[in-house]
């Protein structure tokens, strides 16, 4: 970050405000630039004499001297994304040797009509329809460790982060999915008696503007923070994030918005990540595509 300090600050005055600028965009005139990043950016304002001459080599603050009545600026609040430090981070973007089977990037599970495909660069779709009178799941989850390798959970205590890029094409009431953090991937959308979890899920068969909604659970009980319906824009792309702050709370962030700060029954231990879309075996021509974009995890070392 770089900092440009210049002009009269006994007044206020925009164009002598003390300016930073982050990769060479002035985020005082830009704000907008720092949506979706981490962090907090905070401008603090000092002091100028606007009594004393600059070639008055004394003490350049007197009695007649004042700061600003009030301190301009703004606070701009973005997800949980560590940048900077020492931390460990994985990156996947779906690319067509996903599906190799020497690859190791990920598992994923299909039943009757349910697929998995790729979707171009950086895309993958999980896909289920409900005209087959059977339930169809598709999937996409961590493949744990091989060949003797660390643990490649994502541990709560290490303040596990997850940001996930998705779009969906349709809010059906016959389908449900979970994009997040839980501890036993499957067919089904996470069991909050059974499983410690935190993400976001549609439950299409739950009453309207219940149905999306942040989860969390530690395996015992769980909590659901609902929005409304259309607040999931079908056909556009979301980035939802979790934050596991270890015992403290999670957090759960809507295309750069924090929705919720949950503080009970949070999630415990190691966690994997984890996609799931599935329908209820209905005989609609109802089809749920879920197009899953990057995604980026991180904890402490």
């Amino acid at each position: 970050m770089a900092w440009d300090i210049s002009g009269d600050f006994s007044t206020h005055n925009t164009g002598d405000l003390i300016t930073a600028a982050i990769w060479n965009q002035n985020v005082v005139s830009n704000p907008a630039y720092l949506k979706g990043t981490a962090g907090v950016i905070e401008y603090e304002a000092g002091g100028k004499s606007d009594t004393h001459a600059s070639s008055d080599t004394g003490d350049d603050w007197g009695a007649s001297d004042k700061f600003w009545n009030n301190i301009y600026g703004r606070v701009l609040h973005a997800g949980r994304m560590r940048f900077g430090g020492v931390y460990r981070e994985q990156r996947l973007v779906w690319e067509p040797d996903t599906f190799d089977s020497t690859n190791y990037q990920a598992s994923f599970r299909t039943t009757d009509a349910g697929s998995v495909s790729a979707g171009g660069t950086g895309q993958l779709v999980l896909a289920v329809t409900d005209n087959d009178g059977t339930g169809d799941v598709a999937g996409i989850e961590q493949e744990t460790e091989q060949n003797n390798a660390l643990n490649n959970g994502w541990q709560v205590s290490k303040r596990c982060y997850g940001r996930f890029e998705f779009a969906v094409n349709a809010r059906n009431t016959t389908d449900g999915w979970f994009v997040g953090f839980r501890q036993t991937p499957g067919d089904l959308l996470p069991d909050a008696t059974a499983e410690s979890l935190a993400g976001f899920r549609w439950n299409g068969a739950i009453g309207v503007d219940a149905r999306f909604a942040a989860v969390n659970a530690d395996g015992t009980a769980g909590q659901t923070n609902t929005m409304t319906d259309v607040t999931l824009t079908t056909g556009s792309r979301h980035i939802i994030e979790v934050y596991c702050n270890s015992t403290t709370n999670v957090e759960f962030w809507l295309d750069g918005v924090l929705k919720f700060t949950e503080t009970d029954n949070l999630p415990t231990g190691n966690l994997e990540w984890a996609a799931v879309a599935l329908d209820n075996a209905g005989s609609s021509a109802n089809v749920l595509r879920v197009t899953l974009g990057e995604f980026i995890f991180q904890e402490d070392l």
